[in-house]
């Protein structure tokens, strides 16, 4: 299918049309459960979540910010209902298959809960912050302000993961904020998981495992540093609760998938919601309109990730739409793109305090690169021993998605390098979702080379995640805290300004957010939020909790 057949067969003229007649109706949803949904219907509900979350911004805002962002969310709501439009053919019109959708949707659970969301098992250091900004939320009216040693910040943060639990903890409570929460993480990671199965060749449990299993070899990486590091041999496994192994690199980490899901869910579900529709793209079952307003809207969960996704987008919509980059279709979808340039402006205030330089300058920078590579993404040896059997687009995609892998470690930005973990998502999920359809199509007759070294591969990439379980298995869940982000700042990282929490109020652009709708500013408590964490029954100092110097 062409991409303008994609774009142009169907324009519906209410989203009960796109869903089908009964689709917004209880009656509706009971048939459609019956009958199972079709993936075009998983892709529309999908991107409503994302967009909900970039509306609910919108009380504030100025109203002419509003507005303008409103408009983005309308518009690019019509591009996908559009531009996905059934057809009698094709991955989106046909339906999900039960099974297939229960597994994803068990998987994707489980993943959540052993996460930490809902604390119903051990939430991980980055959960402090989090259920800070969550409980913010909840308690004040948006825009957030504080006030610290007599100067006024806000929460400048990327807030699309919190927004739907936040809406929800205003009428029902906190806890019921951190169940919404879980439900939405799992609902957008089941609807990507079934994306991505529906375009594995066969065997999709095998894939299904393979991708969200999918790490580098770093327990090698982590042997190599404690033996140069510490050649007493005493420090190669993590010594604290909240350190992974993906920190075998002190310069830049490329964070395994399981590892992705536990601590940075706010990062990894758009990165790789993002991943399942480029992979659609490169399969022709969706219009490029649909990526360029995927990305702008993604944009307000994860910016940093976005930023490793549009040379990838870019450069895929470029190749598929050169001789038509000025046609009506992809003008509209720039144009509601633009339209979240006031959340762009929100995440970009005061980013200048954000620490960043060129990693490239340093001195032996070239050796830690080239065995970070080898290390994270022994995978391109597979590509290489399978690359006749991919198809054209899937080598296009392969050849972007390592570039961009290739060159992101050259530059660094924020206190623990978030750039480095943050714009690989999109890349890295990609590299994995060939790898892991090569994986599920591998047979005997591939030769004991090629089966031993993807075994190799497997086996050594296993550790990581195993080790994210581990600790959540091994370690009590701790009671959800509702202290607010200065205070869980102040008791954790006193030593280190959150500057990707706080903006100074005096860099707020005066056109953007709403002064009127604020409460007043929140302060330090003095108090304590986590009582029953596991640290604090082993009566270790609050030092302890925090994250170590990597520096």
């Amino acid at each position: 299918m062409s991409s303008e057949q994609v774009g142009e067969t169907y324009a519906p003229a209410r989203l009960s049309d796109a869903l089908g007649s009964d689709a917004l109706t209880l009656r509706g949803i009971a048939v459609a459960a019956r009958r199972g949904l079709t993936y075009r219907q998983v892709l529309i509900v999908g991107s409503v979540i994302f967009l909900l979350s970039n509306a609910l911004i919108v009380p504030g805002l100025t109203p002419a910010a509003a507005l303008l962002v409103l408009a983005g969310c309308v518009g690019s709501l019509w591009i996908v209902v559009k531009a996905t439009a059934a057809t009698p053919t094709g991955l989106l019109a046909a339906r999900i298959e039960p099974r297939t959708f229960a597994l994803c949707w068990g998987v994707a659970l489980a993943l959540c809960v052993l996460g930490g969301e809902g604390h119903f098992f051990f939430a991980n250091y980055d959960w402090f912050n989090r259920d800070a900004v969550l409980a913010d939320l909840v308690r004040h009216r948006f825009p957030v302000f504080y006030e610290y040693q007599g100067a006024e910040f806000f929460l400048r943060a990327p807030l699309g993961m919190y927004l739907i639990p936040a809406a929800a903890g205003k009428l029902f409570g906190l806890t019921t904020a951190h169940l919404v929460l879980l439900a939405q993480n799992a609902t957008i990671l089941a609807f990507t998981l079934a994306l991505l199965c529906a375009m594995a060749p066969r065997r999709r449990a095998i894939f299904l495992i393979v991708f969200v299993t999918f790490s580098g070899i770093e327990i090698v990486g982590r042997y190599i540093n404690a033996a140069v590091v510490d050649p007493a041999g005493t420090s190669w496994w993590p010594v604290h609760a909240h350190q992974h192994i993906a920190w075998w690199n002190p310069l830049f980490q490329y964070t395994n998938h399981m590892t992705q899901i536990f601590w940075v869910p706010n990062h990894s579900l758009p990165g790789w919601w993002l991943a399942a529709l480029t992979v659609l793209h490169v399969r022709r079952e969706v219009d490029s309109v649909v990526l360029i307003v995927a990305v702008a809207a993604l944009f307000f969960w994860s910016p940093l990730t976005m930023a490793g996704a549009l040379p990838v987008v870019g450069l895929l919509v470029l190749c598929r739409e050169l001789k038509g980059l000025l046609t009506p279709r992809i003008l509209g979808a720039c144009t509601a793109g633009l339209c979240f340039l006031p959340i762009a402006a929100y995440l970009a205030a005061d980013a200048e305090s954000v620490p960043h330089l060129w990693l490239v300058t340093w001195d032996g920078f070239w050796s830690v690169y080239i065995l970070f590579i080898a290390i994270e993404l022994p995978h391109i040896a597979v590509l290489a021993l399978y690359w006749r059997r991919l198809d054209a687009g899937l080598r296009l995609m392969s050849i972007v998605a390592v570039g961009m892998l290739m060159a992101i470690p050259l530059y660094r930005l924020g206190s623990n390098n978030d750039f480095s973990m943050r714009a690989s998502i999109l890349p890295l999920a990609l590299l994995a979702f060939v790898f892991a359809s090569i994986v599920a199509q591998m047979r005997r007759r591939d030769g004991v080379g090629r089966v031993a070294t993807v075994g190799l591969i497997l086996a050594l990439g296993s550790v990581a995640p195993a080790s994210e379980i581990q600790r959540d298995l091994d370690l009590k869940a701790f009671a959800i805290s509702d202290c607010n982000v200065l205070t869980a700042w102040r008791l954790l990282e006193p030593n280190r300004w959150l500057s990707n929490y706080f903006a100074r109020a005096d860099h707020m652009p005066a056109w953007l957010l709403s002064r009127d709708s604020a409460d007043a500013p929140a302060t330090i408590e003095d108090r304590q939020c986590w009582p029953d964490h596991p640290y604090h029954a082993r009566n270790l100092p609050m030092t302890e909790w925090s994250e170590p110097d990597r520096w």
